[in-house]
């Protein structure tokens, strides 16, 4: 058993180290996994945030130039509240830092957001005194068109950190990155400029009369000089244009016409070609920012845009993307505007990370560069495959463990099987011996004459007798033993009084009762049933009960064994009791084992085969019983053998 042992354990260890690394090496990787998911699913919010502000500088920078003015009779598509909580409302800053915004209308009720955006205005021409007002640099955006969640199977997991609505979310804004050049008409520059045309505008449409770009019908009435100079040089050929061009030459001493002058110059192509530049960001205060566009015509700067509240935009931005999503339950979302002005406006949402294991972090493109955000989670959600990996872990160090126990219990059963057997034949050898001797001995003693009357001589023989009935049925318990083992033993149940046999174990155990001083006392009611048993085998089983309490309670000073009977519902019980010492209570269970003998001084000193019980049992099995064993509340134990009433 010892080198059993060492074998199991050193098995043990060398499929432990392997199981270890195998289940150290899958958590390595489901870690990565939950890093990496959590890691997509972060971008994927604050691509969803880029998206939003992409789509609306989209629109913004898709607006005409005309919509920021308003002219006589001229419609104001922005001259309304913004849809957008967070923009304030739209204007036009001028060359000089004058003010048009198509919002300032009395009759709309937008007198405090004029007034507010006047404000900002007078705000952005002192920070433009005080500064160069460059374009931003290109930023492009961190992810192209896309879908997020174009795959079915990432639904398993995603739901954990997005809702569905957000992850079918596609990707289509692409700022615009460089200037563009546009046309527009004589009505819209005129919803555009603040001042009167000057003579250099006049003299560039002159140029343009000159290369017969105007009809002649429809000159202007007047033009200067140097136009005129252009126009004979050119070597025009309709003189009668001549009239029209003395009539401008005359007007263009007097002042600057009004902006209406335009309309009277009526080109075969009425256009004019404005310079846009993309969208930038300036901030007006700790709340405010003013997204707007520089927008070059004639050689004069025009900036328009919008103004957003920043605290606003934040709370829009949280809320919509942040907020209802199972993400706000373990990260934390923080917005706030960076660079000189980093004391401004921010917002934290989610919960609050206060040592974070994970963050991910993005600075938006422009014009919204002034804007960073981030998510960072103090602990990374566990994945669904975690607990698989450590249910399976567990079930499979239990498995491995359950079988090295049946291994070990298995190998030590047949071990400690085999020891009974080496020491059943030793006792079977001592059984056989003692009887033999004995009737050896008095053998011996008979033939020799020692017998010295004939009373003693009759002794003699009583005790051959008796010696060769323990010996005849030992060979039967052993006999018997073996065929219950191959099942060769068969059972005929009859009826019968259990008082024959109760008579028959008498005579058998007689000269051995009498030889150890036993008091064999029977309690069998005059009234109790025949009922159905093996008559062999229930001999057997008696005598086998009796002789065990003879054997172990020779030594006790009270020797008394008793048989019982009576009925207990639909079964007969039998028992029989003594006075021996009792069984200790770890081998209660063990007593009917094969083989199988209690281990303390009395046995040691008892000689026995150890089938004695095991018989017992087989045979109560057999007819369809059970038997049991228990000690008495003073001295000694009962067994109890349960029959069913047939």
């Amino acid at each position: 058993m010892k080198r059993l042992r060492l074998i199991l354990i050193v098995f043990a260890l060398l499929l432990t180290v392997p199981l270890v690394w195998l289940v150290t090496r899958t958590y390595d990787g489901l870690a990565r996994e939950e890093t990496s998911q959590l890691a997509f699913f972060a971008e994927t919010i604050l691509d969803q945030m880029e998206v939003d502000l992409s789509q609306l500088i989209n629109r913004e920078e898709g607006r005409s130039v005309d919509e920021y003015g308003k002219g006589p009779g001229a419609t104001a598509p922005l001259a309304a509240r913004p849809k957008e909580d967070f923009i304030i409302g739209y204007f036009q800053n001028g060359p000089d830092g004058s003010f048009r915004s198509p919002m300032d209308d009395p009759e709309k009720d937008l007198v405090l957001v004029n007034d507010e955006l006047r404000e900002v205005n007078e705000l952005f021409n002192r920070k433009r005194e005080t500064a160069v007002l460059r374009p931003e640099p290109v930023v492009k955006p961190a992810v192209r068109a896309e879908q997020f969640a174009n795959k079915k199977k990432e639904a398993s997991f995603a739901e954990r950190y997005l809702s569905s609505a957000n992850l079918s979310r596609q990707r289509t804004a692409v700022n615009q990155e460089e200037k563009r050049v546009e046309e527009i008409t004589i009505s819209q520059a005129s919803q555009i400029a603040t001042r009167k045309p000057s003579l250099k505008s006049l003299e560039a449409d002159f140029d343009a009369l000159a290369s017969n770009s105007y009809r002649a019908d429809n000159l202007p009435a007047a033009a200067p000089a140097p136009m005129m100079e252009g126009l004979a040089g050119a070597g025009r050929d309709n003189m009668a244009a001549e009239p029209m061009i003395d009539r401008m030459t005359d007007q263009a001493v007097e002042a600057e016409t009004d902006i209406g002058a335009l309309d009277a110059i009526e080109p075969r192509r009425s256009t004019f070609k404005v310079e846009i530049s993309p969208l930038q960001s300036l901030l007006i205060d700790r709340e405010r920012a003013f997204i707007f566009r520089n927008i070059l015509l004639q050689g004069e700067s025009y900036r328009q845009g919008f103004v957003i509240r920043i605290p606003a935009l934040f709370e829009h931005l949280a809320t919509r993307y942040f907020r209802n999503e199972p993400m706000a339950r373990f990260t934390a979302l923080q917005l706030a505007v960076t660079g000189k002005e980093a004391e401004t406006a921010n917002l934290a949402a989610g919960i609050t990370a206060s040592d974070p294991v994970y963050t991910v972090g993005r600075t938006f493109p422009r014009p919204f560069s002034f804007i960073s955000a981030s998510l960072s989670c103090d602990k990374i959600p566990a994945s669904s495959g975690r607990r698989t990996l450590l249910i399976m872990s567990i079930g499979l160090t239990v498995i491995v463990l359950l079988g090295f126990l049946a291994v070990y219990q298995s190998a030590r059963v047949i071990h400690d099987l085999s020891e009974r057997k080496t020491g059943f034949v030793s006792s079977v050898t001592h059984e056989l011996k003692t009887p033999l001797t004995n009737i050896r001995l008095y053998i011996e003693m008979l033939e020799q004459g020692m017998a010295k009357s004939p009373e003693q001589e009759q002794e003699y023989f009583r005790i051959v007798g008796s010696e060769s009935n323990r010996l005849v049925r030992l060979i039967n318990n052993v006999l018997e033993f073996a065929k219950l083992e191959k099942r060769q033993r068969s059972v005929n149940l009859r009826p019968g009084d259990l008082s024959e046999v109760v008579s028959e174990v008498k005579d058998i155990l007689h000269d051995r009762l009498r030889q150890e001083d036993f008091t064999f006392t029977t309690r069998i009611p005059d009234e109790f049933k025949p009922f159905s048993y093996d008559r062999e085998i229930m001999v057997q089983i008696l005598t086998n009960l009796v002789e065990n309490s003879i054997k172990f309670g020779s030594r006790s000073p009270v020797r008394e064994i008793t048989l019982k009977a009576e009925r207990s519902g639909q079964r007969v019980l039998i028992s029989v009791a003594d006075t021996g010492p009792g069984i200790p209570e770890q081998a209660r269970k063990k007593v009917f084992d094969d083989f199988y003998r209690v281990e303390n001084a009395l046995t040691r000193q008892t000689k026995g085969t150890g089938i004695g019980l095991a018989l017992v049992r087989k045979f109560t099995v057999a007819m369809g019983g059970t038997v049991s064993i228990a000690n008495n509340p003073g001295a000694g134990c009962t067994v109890t053998v349960s029959l069913p009433e047939k």
